[in-house]
């Protein structure tokens, strides 16, 4: 197997044939066939769909899940998901110790998936008990075993089904091919775990308006399949047995032969600076320790910075973005992830099969270095079409107050114009109109007092406004007319984190206002119920969150039931809508507070597009060249290398990436 596999340099040497297109067809459905591979490796393939299931489904809806619950900004939330995925691979590098020199593979994966299972049963707990003190302690705790469970699997799980393959004398050729069949069928799992577990959040549970619960429990059932399929089947794996602590070793070797280099630096000139370690250890085990650092490129973790962000970063874009795709049909953010492993599993036949043979005769992207360079040049593209799209949409941000003003949105509730006179400040506002005031603040909280004018006469009101908050006030009837502050506490006029509508339903008729319904007939097939609001006072307004889309209104007044409006929300726009009287009949007019995702979350494709190619390229081409290239022993070490420098890009992105801005360039 060794000898098969240790032969990558001379397979790049001897390029391949360029093949036709039926050729390229054959085996392309060859692959398909699933012939070439023991079953083991496909019963242990199918335990890491599972498991991937589970993972990439909790970590599309995380950062939504973090923004909701715990009101993070969008760089708090990148900080902290990040920060979880560092500690999560970093993880990796104990339990390939462990794997490697005390338990082997087999038990720590089945120990892992136990660890993993109980996790997502701890993190459904506490979403069901929210945020007392209980639900943050279980969420630490469920994060923790979240650490440590993967910790234990992601070292040896991959290395365990292509010891299963490699045991048959595999070449090379056979061995990228389980690779590339590998990843295909990690992206169909992750396609559907992005696509469908957020239609799960749609249910409502436990008072909560989006039902997480579910979906983690989810999660955690197809993590607990997996643990039981494994247990059933762990004793018939081939299973390499532990060796002794070879990453002690192994930094020992390394740190000795710093220190001769150093105290040899004028002296004889070696050929690789871990030779100056040959005094006290063996020339064989110096040799594997080299080939084990040589598959790692420092690049890498940057290339891992930049990658995970699809799952942070561009999620809570897509929340800024119009997620109707055609009239009358409407996606949720989470489901955007889907865009990723859906390119990925287009682009894998149409270069393994196409594109690597056409670019044959040009001697482009004949190695497996060199398609991991370009794709490293290519993830960088995908970024800066990202940041070019984020620029796009800064105008649809919601304006909020700085910190020494506060907003006012004052609503003219008659019919008849009113000024109303704070500070500096003097305001006309139309019949059944709207303004928006901006006082300045000395102090954190500063009492103010408002003039309206009305048809000669005046209204005194006094107010007392704080920094960095918004406040709304109307103009009621009928005469004597008031000024009436709406709502208690600040007006959030900041936009949904799931893109959703954000409507506020104020009244300004003393005498309907009570018990007067509203009932929002959508037209669009998706939403399938009328949305029922009631009004009980003018000083209370409903609010509520709901799907963009055009909606019918009717009033219900003295038992009589009228068409009062159409109104049009846009995704992820803030308004209000005033109910009044005018000529005996109910009406409604509708008011942006924010404005909505204008640009359509289509125009992610192309980004997505480019970082799929990019994945296509560097992520396999990594596995193969990581696998082949290690020798036998330390297979687990090297992985875990490999997610130690996943473990160093996302602390980078913790470091340099938490400002939630874009760049500008």
């Amino acid at each position: 197997m060794a000898a098969d596999l240790k032969t990558l340099k001379s397979s790049e040497d001897e390029l391949p044939t360029s093949l036709t297109i039926r050729e390229n067809l054959e085996r392309f459905f060859e692959t398909l066939t699933l012939k070439k591979f023991p079953k083991l490796s496909y019963i242990i393939v199918t335990c890491s769909l599972f498991e991937n299931v589970s993972e990439a489904g909790l970590m599309g809806l995380m950062a939504i899940y973090f923004q909701t619950l715990f009101n993070l900004e969008p760089s708090e939330i990148t900080v902290a998901l990040h920060l979880y995925n560092f500690l999560k691979y970093l993880a990796v590098v104990f339990g390939a110790v462990l794997a490697d020199s005390y338990f082997g593979r087999v038990k720590m994966i089945n120990i892992g998936q136990l660890i993993v299972f109980l996790g997502n049963t701890l993190l459904t707990v506490s979403s069901i008990l929210r945020m007392d003190f209980p639900s943050r302690f279980v969420l630490v705790l469920s994060l923790f075993a979240k650490v440590i469970g993967p910790g234990f699997i992601l070292p040896c799980l991959v290395p365990l089904a292509a010891d299963q393959v490699g045991e048959q004398n595999t070449t090379y050729a056979e061995m990228k091919a389980f690779f590339v069949f590998y990843f295909a069928m990690l992206q169909v799992s992750e396609f559907f775990a992005k696509l469908f577990l957020p239609l799960v959040l749609e249910v409502s549970c436990f008072n909560l308006d989006s039902c997480y619960p579910l979906a983690f429990g989810i999660s955690a059932i197809f993590s607990l399949i997996p643990l039981l399929v494994f247990y059933m089947v762990k004793n018939q794996c081939f299973n390499i047995r532990p060796h002794q602590p070879i990453i002690i070793q192994g930094l020992q070797c390394c740190m000795h032969a710093l220190m001769m280099k150093i105290k040899n630096r004028k002296k004889e000139k070696r050929v690789h600076w871990l030779h100056h370690a040959d005094d006290r250890y063996d020339v064989k085990f110096i040799e594997d320790i080299r080939c084990t650092i040589d598959v790692l490129f420092v690049p890498i973790p940057f290339y891992w910075s930049l990658c995970d962000q699809q799952y942070t970063s561009w999620t809570l874009q897509a929340a800024r973005l119009n997620t109707e795709i055609c009239t009358g049909f409407q996606i949720m953010p989470e489901q955007t992830q889907a865009f990723g492993p859906f390119l990925f599993l287009f682009f894998i036949p149409i270069f393994h099969f196409f594109i690597y043979d056409l670019l044959y005769p040009f001697k482009f992207l004949r190695t497996l270095l060199r398609r991991m360079v370009t794709g490293g040049f290519l993830i960088g593209l995908a970024f800066l079409m990202a940041n070019n799209l984020e620029l796009r949409i800064e105008f649809s941000y919601a304006d909020l107050p700085a910190s020494d003003k506060a907003y006012m949105y004052v609503f003219n509730g008659i019919n008849s114009e009113v000024s109303i006179q704070i500070e500096n400040h003097n305001v006309f506002i139309p019949p059944y109109g709207f303004s928006q005031l901006t006082v300045q603040l000395s102090e954190e909280a500063s009492k103010f007092e408002a003039m309206i004018s009305h048809d000669g006469k005046k209204i005194f009101s006094e107010f007392t406004a704080a920094q960095q908050t918004a406040m709304s006030f109307a103009v009621v009837g009928p005469e004597p007319i008031e000024f009436l502050r709406i709502g208690e506490g600040k007006y959030d006029v900041s936009k949904h984190a799931k893109g959703r509508v954000k409507l506020r339903i104020i009244c300004v008729e003393k005498v309907y206002c009570k018990d007067m319904i509203l009932r929002f007939y959508p037209k669009t097939w998706y939403i399938q119920r009328p949305i029922i609001a009631k009004i009980n006072d003018v000083q209370q307004p409903v609010e509520m969150k709901m799907l963009s889309g055009v909606y019918e209104v009717y009033t219900d007044v003295d038992d009589l039931t009228h068409l009062a409006n159409v109104v049009e929300l846009g995704t992820g726009g803030v308004y209000n809508i005033m109910v009044f009287r005018t000529e005996n009949k109910t009406t409604i007019k509708q008011f942006e507070i924010t404005p909505s995702n204008e640009i359509s979350v289509l125009w992610m494709l192309p980004q997505y597009s480019v970082l799929s190619v990019s994945m296509v390229l560097f992520r396999i081409s990594a596995l193969a060249f990581i696998y082949t290239e290690t020798p036998d022993q330390m297979k687990s070490l090297a992985w875990s290398m490999c997610y130690m420098t996943l473990s160093t890009g996302n602390i980078i992105t913790v470091i340099f990436g938490g400002s939630g801005k874009p760049v500008r360039l």
